[in-house]
């Protein structure tokens, strides 16, 4: 049942109160006593970094989110463009397809998907700069745009190395439909043993994600995605004009000395190599951690309880948590060797994932390293899939 609060509130004048991450905008700033040109670039500077992100007007409550339906659409990210996936890949590209016929499928590629985003996030360019920021990091890009794929248009996001289990319109029980407006599926339990450090028993899968637009659990992903970037980005020595309206950013020149590929110094060069972007890195700034973090916060807030995951552990059945589903470990993290995964012929599997990881070659574990071994024990090198080479 869904709580009594409501953490957004539209009235009907022209300045929108958003309850929570954001203050009261008002269009009329003035500087030091002085009214600004409208269109002055010290306006247009000062407007978008005194405003929310995102256009308060594309945001809804989960009360109104019931009112809506899921949009029919399907989003995945390949790197290699106009290619089109060949082998496994290709046949869980023809599966998405045929078992959702009455789906719109999209397909972003490296390139167009920065215009996605400067088109759909165009009421404030700081997302925009961002993104153009990491436009030679595949893993990056690929996590952020999910995120704001699913926010401003909502649909179903599933990475390329994906195959549906069983069609879209059949992933939530019936006996829940009317009170959900986003899908999760739990993909490690009892925790992230290499990061002690994080408080979810319960992690999240973001390699399929089913949400309404306007969700504002992936309006905190986004947010928390954007300022984990803009704060990794500051410590590798890059300085983001948040808010230069074009979006057009370079990387300085940076030498580091990565594992893989030595001593690097050119700008425009792979972004995880010329910035020094590890493992660690990319799990907690754009991948599971901050995903999860999003949504076990949105529920803390829906609930008025502070939720960490321990309270679903172990389930075997969908769950409902305020106007969330979460599916349990075999609903999208079966083949899994850890959290009693089962296999993905499981009647929970809604969609299976093969675990290609072909990224996780491509980030060191730590900063300086004489070795290519990955860490004993690891799971994240199944469970943060790319689309970055053979994957995406």
């Amino acid at each position: 049942m869904l709580p009594g609060r409501v953490f957004y509130r539209k009235s009907s004048s022209s300045s929108i109160q958003l309850y929570s991450s954001f203050v009261l905008y008002s269009p009329h700033l003035a500087s030091a006593g002085k009214r600004l040109s409208k269109n002055s670039p010290a306006q247009q500077a000062r407007t978008a970094l005194n405003k929310p992100l995102i256009d308060p007007s594309e945001i809804y409550s989960p009360i109104e989110l019931l009112h809506h339906e899921f949009p029919r659409k399907i989003w995945q990210w390949w790197r290699h463009g106009a290619e089109i996936p060949e082998g496994e890949l290709a046949e869980g590209v023809e599966q998405w397809r045929l078992q959702n016929p009455e789906f719109r499928y999209e397909r972003l590629s490296h390139g167009d998907d920065e215009t996605y985003v400067r088109d759909r996030t165009f009421w404030n360019p700081r997302i925009a700069n961002a993104f153009a920021e990491i436009s030679h990091d595949t893993i990056l890009r690929s996590d952020f745009v999910r995120y704001i794929a699913l926010l401003m248009d909502g649909g179903v996001y599933a990475d390329i190395d994906t195959t549906p289990q069983r069609p879209i319109v059949k992933w939530i029980p019936t006996d829940v439909a009317n009170a959900t407006n986003l899908v999760v599926g739990i993909e490690m339990d009892k925790g992230y043993p290499e990061f002690e450090e994080i408080p979810y028993t319960v992690g999240l899968a973001q390699y399929a994600i089913m949400a309404k637009k306007g969700h504002p659990a992936m309006l905190r992903t986004v947010e928390k995605v954007y300022h984990n970037l803009i704060a990794l980005l500051e410590r590798k020595g890059i300085e983001v004009d948040e808010a230069k309206s074009d979006g057009q950013r370079y990387p300085k020149a940076t030498t580091v000395t990565h594992r893989y590929g030595g001593e690097q110094s050119k700008p425009g060069s792979s972004a995880h190599q010329s910035l020094g972007i590890l493992f660690d890195d990319v799990i907690k700034v754009t991948g599971p951690t901050a995903f999860t973090a999003s949504v076990w916060e949105y529920l803390s807030e829906q609930t008025g309880e502070e939720l960490t995951g321990r309270e679903i552990t172990n389930i075997t059945e969908p769950i409902l948590i305020a106007d969330v589903l979460v599916l349990p470990i075999n609903g999208l993290g079966s083949g899994q060797l850890h959290s009693n995964s089962g296999h993905c012929n499981d009647t929970q599997a809604v969609v299976c994932h093969h675990w290609v990881s072909s990224w996780v070659k491509d980030y060191p574990y730590e900063e300086s390293s004489e070795t290519n071994d990955t860490p004993e024990g690891s799971d994240h090198e199944d469970s943060h899939e790319d689309d970055s080479t053979d994957s995406s």
